[in-house]
């Protein structure tokens, strides 16, 4: 099948499913089809790990194996979690747990107290990215529910600590993450990215218009090192192939 949003890798490494309560019509079996239909090589089932956690994550471990197993075309089904960061930079689950996944989405969805700190984002962040637990960093520039404008110089921090530390960062459509400047940022200094829907409706899965426009837009679409198919063998948490 031909790719319309070349040359952005054909992978989707961060989706919702029936596992998450903010799913509007996913399902892992629903992401599987659409990944097939839109010419995907490979998919991460990442539910929100205190969903998962509160329905059973034997439960979501077992569907995904079951479907995985009963894929026969050549589309890699990867099992992951999305899981919040903490404060002190830690997953809000056992890291037993995380070592049992194909892949593992770091995010940040609030910070203490409310309100937004760049400095308290900075502590958390860089905590995270040096505690060798997360394979994809989730919408830097989206916490709080809202959208964040973050100083250059803790951008770039980021960037070079994800860079060092083999972390991707996902361009998210879902909430159009990061902002202009940090992608920017992410191309000088050779991090590299992953297109993402962050999918909750099954007609985003795979679908990548705003990333290509945006990088068209900013003129870096041929400078972007990405996160590839071959990438995905060597990640840190991959479990069985």
């Amino acid at each position: 099948m031909k790719w319309s949003y070349a040359p952005l890798p054909r992978t989707d490494l961060h989706t919702h499913s029936e596992f998450s309560k903010c799913s509007i019509d996913t399902t892992i079996c629903g992401n599987i089809i659409m990944a097939i239909l839109n010419g995907l090589e490979a998919i991460a089932i990442t539910d929100h790990a205190s969903h998962v956690l509160k329905i059973g994550f034997e439960k979501y471990i077992e569907k995904i194996l079951t479907l995985r197993e009963s894929n026969s075309t050549d589309l890699k089904v990867l099992m992951g979690l999305e899981v919040d960061i903490k404060p002190d930079g830690e997953p809000n689950v056992g890291r037993g747990l995380l070592k049992k996944l194909d892949i593992v989405v770091g995010a940040l969805h609030s910070l203490p107290y409310g309100g937004f700190s760049a400095e308290s984002y900075r502590t958390i962040i860089l905590k995270a990215l040096k505690s060798n637990w997360i394979d994809i960093l989730a919408h830097p520039t989206y916490v709080n529910e809202r959208n964040i404008n973050l100083p250059i110089e803790l951008i770039y921090e980021i960037c070079e600590e994800a860079r060092e530390n083999s972390i991707a960062i996902e361009l998210n459509s879902n909430h159009k993450s990061p902002s202009d400047e940090f992608i920017r940022v992410c191309v000088e200094t050779g991090v590299k990215l992953t297109p993402v829907s962050d999918g909750h409706a099954l007609g985003s899965i795979g679908v990548y218009s705003w990333q290509l426009q945006t990088l068209k837009r900013l003129n870096v679409l041929n400078s972007v090192k990405w996160l590839t198919i071959d990438d995905l063998q060597k990640i840190k948490n991959r479990g069985v192939a």
